[in-house]
């Protein structure tokens, strides 16, 4: 079994890929994925500043010091993506009932969709880009 990454639409990728043991291709777009999910953390902190949704300043904090989250579901499927803040950090009251990155988001200040929308194609390039670095060095 190999790992797929047709979905970057990049077939001669993919075949280099193929080429090595599935523990170094599941290391590779794991850690190309990681990168990618650092950067896209980094523009929802962008957009939030851009946005002026600082009002504590709590919401920015959380999403700049966010830690990249890996989760597996099974194993073949990893999902890597950015933890929200808890209500501790933003120093929600664990009483109320709302959730503010959620409303903001889904409330019409919407600051993540935008960090990844935008940048879509370019972002999959960088992921081809950082796996075909990884599997330069691996043939080192």
């Amino acid at each position: 079994m190999s790992v797929d990454i047709s979905m970057l639409g990049m077939p001669e990728l993919e075949r280099k890929l193929k080429k090595l043991v599935e523990k170094d291709q599941k290391a590779i777009v794991r850690s190309a994925l990681r990168k990618s999910s650092t950067r896209n953390k980094n523009r929802v902190a962008a957009n939030i500043l851009r946005m002026g949704l600082v009002e504590t300043g709590n919401l920015y904090k959380s999403f700049k010091s966010a830690k990249n989250i890996s989760r597996s579901n099974n194993k073949s499927i990893i999902r890597i993506g950015i933890a929200l803040p808890t209500r501790a950090e933003l120093d929600i009251d664990p009483s109320d009932k709302f959730y503010y990155p959620t409303a903001l988001e889904y409330g019409g200040h919407s600051y993540i969709r935008p960090a990844v929308d935008q940048h879509r194609d370019a972002e999959i390039r960088k992921i081809g880009l950082d796996i075909g670095n990884g599997i330069k060095k691996k043939a080192k």
